[in-house]
C-alpha cells in the first residue's frame, strides 16, 4: 500500500520569495542532530536554478519541505541536491520522497542520468538515500544515483489537477478479467486466477475471464508499465482512481509489492481511458 502526503499539502516548484522562509524553517527545524541544516544556502540558488528546487507547503502557504537542487555546469549528465528538508510535524510522512522524484523527474527532462547528493547528511537521509537507490561514489563524500536504473513515476508540482501531480505510465493487460466471490471459500484449482483475498465473507478472486461472462461483468486491467518503485512512493494510486472517480468509472483494485492492478468495467474502457489521459497520464495499448 502506498502512502499519500497529508491531505492539506500541496508541492510545487520552488519561488525566489520562499528564500527568507526557507532560512527562517532551518533554524526552527534543526535538531540535536541535524548538522546537515547549517550548510549555507546562497541566495543565487534561488534565483538561478529554480527549475530544480521545490517546496511543499500547507494550505496557508506555510512551508513543510523543500529540495534545492542544481544542474552540474561541469559534468553534463548529473545534476546535484544541496539539501533537503521536511518540517518536524511531517515527517516520515512521504513528503521527502515526493521532492526527490520531482527533482528526478526535472533533471532527467533536461538530459542528465546522474543524481548526486553529500553523504555525510544524517542517519535519516542516509536511510532515505539506500531506498531511493543512491550508492557511494568512489574516491568522494557523496552519493550517487544512476536514473537510467530507476524506473520513473514522473512524479511532478501539484497544481490541483486530479492526479496530484503524479503521472504514470500505464499499460492495458492483455487478458480480459472478472471477480468472484466464493462465499465458501474454496481456492480455485485452476491457474485462471491472478489474485485471491480471503475475508470474513469469503474468497474474493480475480480471475480471467472466460466466453460465459456477461459482458457487464467483464473488467479491464491497467498496470504501471514502470513497476518497480519503493513502498514509501506516496501519492501512485490516488493520481490513478481520482480521475476515474471523477469520470464516474467504477474500480476495483488489487495492489501488490511493486504497483497497483486497477481495474475497470470494459464497457467503460474509453471513458477511462480518457479520464486518464485527460490528468495527464500515458495509457499503452489498445483496450480488447
Amino acid at each position: 500500500m502506498t502512502r499519500e502526503l497529508p491531505q492539506d499539502l500541496t508541492v510545487r516548484p520552488a519561488r525566489a520569495e520562499d528564500y527568507t522562509q526557507v532560512l527562517s524553517a532551518l533554524d526552527t527545524w534543526r535538531g540535536p542532530d541535524d548538522a546537515r541544516y547549517e550548510v549555507p544556502l546562497p541566495r543565487p540558488l534561488f534565483e538561478d536554478f529554480l527549475a530544480t528546487c521545490f517546496a511543499a507547503e500547507n494550505a496557508g502557504g506555510e512551508l513543510a519541505g523543500f529540495l534545492i537542487g542544481s544542474l552540474s555546469q561541469s559534468d553534463r549528465r548529473a545534476a546535484y541536491v544541496h539539501q533537503v528538508a521536511v518540517a518536524p510535524r511531517v515527517r516520515r510522512r512521504g513528503v521527502a520522497t515526493v521532492l526527490y522524484e520531482m527533482f528526478f523527474a526535472a533533471v532527467r527532462a533536461q538530459g542528465r542520468r546522474v543524481v548526486r547528493a553529500d553523504a555525510a547528511v544524517g542517519a535519516g537521509h542516509a536511510m532515505l538515500h539506500e531506498r531511493l537507490g543512491f550508492v557511494p561514489a568512489p574516491e568522494t563524500s557523496t552519493v550517487e544515483l544512476d536514473l537510467a536504473a530507476r524506473p520513473q513515476h514522473h512524479i511532478g508540482p501539484s497544481d490541483g489537477a486530479s492526479s496530484g501531480g503524479v503521472t504514470l505510465r500505464l499499460r492495458i493487460l492483455e487478458p480480459v478479467f472478472a471477480l468472484e466471490l466464493r462465499a465458501d471459500g474454496g481456492e480455485l484449482s485452476d491457474r485462471t486466477w491472478h489474485a485471491m483475498v480471503r475475508a470474513p465473507e469469503g474468497l474474493t478472486v480475480i480471475k480471467e475471464a472466460d466466453p460465459s461472462t456477461p459482458e457487464g461483468e467483464r473488467w479491464l486491467g491497467l498496470y504501471d508499465a514502470d513497476a518497480g518503485h519503493g513502498l514509501d512512493v506516496p501519492g501512485l494510486l490516488v493520481a490513478v482512481v481520482s480521475p476515474l472517480a471523477g469520470a464516474a468509472v467504477p474500480v476495483f483494485v488489487a495492489s501488490t509489492y511493486h504497483a497497483d492492478l486497477v481495474l475497470v468495467p470494459r464497457s467503460l474502457r474509453r471513458e477511462a481511458c480518457a479520464a486518464l489521459r485527460g490528468a495527464g497520464h500515458e495509457v499503452l495499448g489498445l483496450a480488447p
